[in-house]
């Protein structure tokens, strides 16, 4: 992988200025800006809140292949940040859960990971030497991309937007207007996401196969 996982920096594209003519101002959008993972928590003003629309999440989430994922009470300290622990339980009991945080700006930030299967594989950012990595920007873009975590970190891999208007069909019925995020780790593994706004994941890819939601639609009108 190219360069490994090093810090991305994303800027928009500069303009040419000529001597006639001012170019036209383009404001930062997407991951313009942002640099993943942060060398340090302080280079981002931390929210007490998270309410990113695609992490939409107000019960525990069933998938078909017997996992949940749910939001854990309270928070959790991480270098001084409060951060909200996502807990994704597979169909066998084992448990990985993501210690996840906003910024004032919307961006949702990953600041640690904790592995019931793989105690050793746990990190907190500011700790030996880990990284916190962004987890989704506040206003995703076709194209974007960035590295959710520091080199040699368990998670570590580069997330790229795939589709930002796309439509997917599960058992429970179709639904469009979906962010599309691939998700390449070290090894090379590929995993994709799929988000809508108020509603949250809708499913993952697992070895190539589509686990979706259960009955999120009926939960979300019942």
């Amino acid at each position: 992988m190219a360069a490994t996982l090093a810090a991305l920096v994303l800027a928009a594209p500069g303009l040419a200025g000529c001597a006639a003519m001012e170019p036209p101002q383009v404001s930062a959008t997407g991951v313009d800006t942002l640099v993943s993972p942060l060398t340090t928590l302080d280079a981002r003003d931390w929210s007490t809140t998270l309410d990113h629309p695609d992490l939409a999440l107000d019960a525990v989430r069933s998938f078909d292949d017997g996992s949940t994922l749910q939001v854990a009470a309270g928070s959790v300290q991480v270098g001084g940040v409060a951060t909200t622990a996502l807990v994704d339980t597979a169909a066998d009991g084992s448990t990985t859960t993501r210690l996840v945080a906003q910024d004032v700006e919307g961006n949702v930030w990953w600041l640690g990971l904790e592995s019931s299967a793989d105690p050793a594989s746990d990190w907190l950012a500011g700790e030996d030497g880990a990284q916190a990595g962004l987890l989704l920007p506040a206003s995703p873009r076709r194209g974007d991309g960035w590295a959710t975590a520091g080199a040699g970190q368990a998670g570590e891999s580069v997330s790229t937007v795939i589709a930002t208007d796309a439509q997917l069909t599960l058992l429970d019925g179709a639904y469009s207007g979906v962010l599309v995020i691939e998700t390449v780790d070290a090894d090379g593994d590929t995993e994709r996401q799929y988000y809508e706004p108020s509603l949250g994941l809708l499913a993952f890819t697992d070895g190539g196969v589509v686990v979706g939601a259960v009955d999120v639609l009926g939960a979300a009108t019942g």
